[in-house]
């Protein structure tokens, strides 16, 4: 809930920002992106929702090898598949981006700019899905509600509004990676603080 509410709110700002900074061609690239984004979250989030059951299940039958195995090999999962996107995203965006609009205008020129910086964020995104999905397998939505709203409701939206009067337009860029650096940092406060009582 806290996630698909957070991404209403920065849909808006990314909108209200772009359209103040950059016109219609703002908006428009920032919609190409946020679409490329959502394909590859949605690979992140298949996953942490498939395996969630079976956290659960090994948490609640107390199987702690099979627990620390599945964590361990989705977490190296979720990683190479992250670094994977991020190769992928990089070396095929003219592709990617020639879907959505023509070469040579101004859109696709901010798409692409844009898209080099804003994929930095595809490398840390799996960690945040992975470790909220992880804590609402555990039944501790508290944590997972916590990583949701501080990556998004405030490190993205804070990094959105306040960046781009700091360094420009790059800044709208750069929002979204710095939100899910610092939201990777909240995942590794709670990761260890939570290993001694969940047994990961």
């Amino acid at each position: 809930m806290v996630s698909q509410l957070s991404s209403g709110i920065i849909t808006f700002l990314f909108n209200f920002v772009m359209l103040k900074y950059l016109g219609e061609d703002g908006v428009a690239a920032i919609t190409i992106i946020l679409y490329i984004q959502y394909l590859v979250t949605s690979i992140f989030l298949g996953y942490s929702i498939g395996v969630s059951p079976r956290i659960s299940f090994f948490y609640g039958n107390q199987d702690i090898p099979m627990l620390k195995s599945l964590i361990s090999i989705s977490l190296k999962l979720v990683w190479t598949i992250s670094i994977l996107s991020y190769i992928i995203i990089i070396v095929t965006s003219p592709l990617l981006v020639r879907f959505f609009t023509e070469p040579s205008t101004n859109v696709f020129n901010l798409t692409i700019n844009g898209l080099k910086i804003y994929s930095i964020s595809f490398l840390i995104v799996c960690t945040l899905i992975f470790i909220s999905g992880m804590f609402t397998a555990f039944s501790n939505g508290k944590v997972s509600a916590i990583i949701s709203f501080l990556r998004a409701l405030v490190f993205e939206s804070t990094g959105i509004i306040i960046l781009p009067v700091i360094i420009g337009i790059s800044g709208v860029w750069w929002a979204v990676p710095i939100a899910r650096f610092l939201g990777a940092l909240v995942c590794l406060y709670y990761y260890k603080k939570y290993k001694p009582i969940y047994h990961y």
